[in-house]
């Protein structure tokens, strides 16, 4: 008779590259091509990628009193504008070797942060720039907003939003870097002042609100790095937390 208390082995897990090609690929795919205002032809974006002119290094001025976290946030572009590179986006304006996590990337509507973004990937996927970055997973708050109040652990969310990911182990040991696009389209509520929350487990289901709060805010996987883009409305910039905008430590605005 046979032995049914025999147990399968699981399988293995995949090396990280095999998700880091898969990926690679994809966004081969995505975003090789592209389409530019209102032309219905598809063009290559390197092809029609024009050179951005980026000016980092906000300067923030932040107080407390009273125990009231207060920011003024004033935009000083630097005497002369340089074009910053895409590659260069996580690298710190002094030019010394410091280490970034959160990078937000100011523009009006239009003038090519998403493109900046793409142009990014593209280069990552081509094995072109930035191959320490392991992984890179991209999210558009646009798509966010429609997963709103449901709940995931880290894995399940980047598998929902990036197929290919599927069975992906989320790993601090591993550099990865999270963009989100368009935090100015957001309709979830990101309540980054709520305070004394112990820091999360990445195998912990919650809802998509508090998951993406605590990887912005860094109390979920630390390590990660995080780049988020959006309008720099004064509507939208009142709006922010002023402990969200420590978490940011290069702001990058894009003049066109």
């Amino acid at each position: 008779m046979f032995d049914t208390d025999e147990t399968v082995p699981a399988p293995e897990p995949r090396p990280i590259t095999y998700y880091q090609q898969k990926l690679q690929s994809n966004f081969r795919d995505t975003f090789l091509v592209t389409t530019e205002g209102w032309a219905a032809d598809e063009q290559h974006l390197v092809d029609i990628y024009t050179e951005l002119y980026i000016t980092a290094g906000q300067d923030m001025h932040i107080n407390t009193q009273h125990e009231v976290l207060q920011i003024d946030k004033v935009w000083k572009p630097s005497d002369t504008e340089t074009p910053i590179q895409p590659r260069d986006i996580f690298k710190h304006p002094s030019g010394k070797d410091i280490p970034i996590r959160t990078v937000m990337t100011n523009g009006i509507a239009g003038i090519g942060k998403t493109f900046l973004v793409r142009k990014f990937i593209l280069d990552w996927a081509e094995e072109r720039t930035n191959q320490d970055v392991h992984l890179i997973f991209p999210f558009t708050f646009r798509a966010l907003n429609s997963l709103q109040g449901q709940e995931f652990h880290l894995a399940e969310l980047i598998h929902v939003c990036i197929p290919e990911t599927k069975g992906i182990t989320v790993e601090s040991r591993f550099k990865l870097l999270f963009v989100f696009d368009g935090l100015d389209e957001s309709r979830l509520h990101l309540d980054f002042d709520v305070n004394n929350i112990p820091s999360m487990d990445v195998t912990k289901s919650t809802k998509v609100e508090i998951l993406l709060r605590e990887l912005i805010s860094g109390k979920l996987l630390r390590s990660a790095r995080v780049w988020i883009t959006t309008r720099p409305a004064a509507s939208l910039l009142d709006k922010l937390s002023p402990r969200l905008w420590l978490e940011v430590q290069v702001v990058v605005m894009v003049t066109g």
